[in-house]
Parts: C-alpha cells; structure tokens; sequence
C-alpha cells in the first residue's frame, strides 16, 4: 500500500469551515492536519508549527476575507495575517509548487504579490444551498492532481548493506546528542541551522555527525530549507530502532 502524503491545511476561525470541507474532500488522497488560529502564534505554538511544515508533503492555506486593508485610499478585503505567515513558512520548506491557497470566487481580496507562483483554487462561496464540500469540489479535484503527481516530498529510505551486521557501531558524542534531538520532536528531524547556533569549535565535528549517521542509515537526508538556507535530515526506522534500544530516550 502506497504511502498517503501529509496534508497541511490552516486557515482562521472563520475559515474553518472551508477548511473541513476541503478535509472532507481530500481524505482519500492524503493525511491530512487541520490548524485553526484559535489563538495567536507563541514560541511554542511557532515550534509545533515548523515541526508540522517540516514533516508535511504539502499545504493548503484558505484565504476568507477576516480584515480590512487600506490601499491608495481604498479598502480591500484581506486575509488573516497569521495565515499568511504559515504559508510564508511551508513556502520556505515546501517550495511554492507544494502550497495551495483556496479563496471565495466572489470576493475581492488581496493578495500580496510575492505569493505569484502559488496554485489558487477558488470556489463559489454563494452556492444557494450552502454546501460547501460541493462547492470546493472543482477546487479539490485541481489539488488532488497535483498531489497524485509529486507524491510524498521526502526522498525514498536508501538501504544500505553492510558488510558486517554484528559490528558495533560506535557513535560520537555529537552523533548521540543530534539523534536525541530527532527523537525528541514530533517531526523525527534535525535541521542544520542549530549547528549554526552551537560552539563554534563543535560545528566540524556535529557535520561529522551527521555524515556518519547518514552513512550508517541512522538518518536521511530530507529537503533543503530555503528560509534558513540549511538541511533538514530525518530519522531512519533503524535510527529510531537504535534510539529506543540504547536508552538515549531516556535523555529527553
């Protein structure tokens, strides 16, 4: 059975429903994540929010009109600022091939240039009878095609064989330390820019690292991210099996 891909799709409390009735939709296609801003962003709720974008394969962020915005004198509908700022971030990781933005047909709202490149699916947001899942059918069906054609974002698993499978393998510190830091978060991954934080003695030996892990499938090498201009590498099924036989979650 073929791997579904992980569908991202946020929008406003007041797009919520459009949201739903695209999830409805698409249940056949991919696994898909609702995120409704219920709240406003915090450092946690941001943490959950990258970890989501780096373990999806693509989003789709509804634009309904919540505000109004003065332009030249004039005022436009437009969309919520923190829906923009997710697609901002799955743009960043995703690229804009793989985000989708589903707005009202009917409506006149603004949207920032720099979104060009972005599949907009529209609907009819006035349909008399009030059914939404009916009206983002069309919609739905243009996304379903892209999502059958790119598949899962992620590069394929890479077996590699080894000549001795009863060698134990010996890991560095830093190894230890960035497979614990992969473990510990929902999205199983470690992203190069935190070596860019770290001791700058440390970092020749934490790029190390992750060479060596990836050399013994303990992770995989999984997309580039354009915002941070680093790489984000994922554990492998024998990196976890590792993890877990070794007791490093214990460290978390």
């Amino acid at each position: 059975m073929n791997k579904k891909p992980k569908l991202f799709i946020a929008s406003s409390v007041e797009g919520l429903d459009v949201a739903e009735a695209v999830n409805v939709n698409l249940e056949y296609v991919s696994e898909n994540t609702l995120w409704s801003n219920a709240f406003q962003l915090s450092s946690i709720t941001l943490t959950t929010l990258i970890e989501r974008a780096n373990s999806s394969d693509f989003g789709v962020f509804i634009f309904t009109p919540d505000d109004g915005l003065e332009m030249r004198g004039n005022t436009r509908s437009a969309v919520r600022d923190n829906v923009l700022f997710e697609l901002g971030i799955f743009i960043g990781n995703l690229g804009v091939e793989r985000c989708f933005i589903v707005k009202p047909r009917d409506v006149d709202l603004h949207i920032p240039t720099d979104l060009a490149g972005v599949t907009i699916a529209d609907y009819d947001s006035n349909r008399s009878d009030k059914d939404l899942s009916s009206a983002l059918s069309f919609a739905c069906t243009k996304m379903k095609a892209v999502i059958k054609a790119e598949g899962v974002f992620e590069d394929p698993d890479i077996e590699l064989e080894f000549e001795d499978q009863g060698k134990e393998i010996e890991l560095s510190e830093e190894a230890l330390s960035i497979l614990i830091s992969a473990v510990g978060n929902a999205s199983e991954s470690f992203d190069t820019a935190q070596i860019h934080y770290s001791d700058a003695k440390l970092r020749p030996y934490l790029n190390q690292a992750i060479e060596d892990l990836v050399s013994i499938n303990y992770m995989r090498f999984g997309h580039s991210n354009r915002i941070s201009k680093s790489m984000v590498y994922h554990l492998t099924s024998e990196g976890r099996k590792f993890a877990l036989s070794s007791g490093l979650v214990e460290h978390i």
